[in-house]
């Protein structure tokens, strides 16, 4: 689910610990990750994008799981 340069909501199904790649536009986003399985949020901090890319990133959860970006 998205609102272009606004927010971003990006499910990782796969039980996994495989990197996520999400195309975002230029600017900088805060970014949070939801482990479904413990019910864990951890914040990531900013991530700036200087130009329309897409970042790939893995979720810091020891426990590998469907997570939610």
């Amino acid at each position: 689910m998205a609102n272009p340069g606004e927010e971003y909501l990006v499910l990782q199904p796969s039980e996994a610990a495989d990197p996520l790649t999400v195309t975002l536009e230029a600017g900088t986003h805060l970014v949070e990750w939801h482990s479904i399985s413990s019910r864990e949020t951890r914040d990531a901090g900013d991530v700036t994008v200087e130009r329309d890319r897409s970042p790939s990133s893995t979720a810091p959860f020891a426990e590998a799981g469907p997570t939610v970006l």
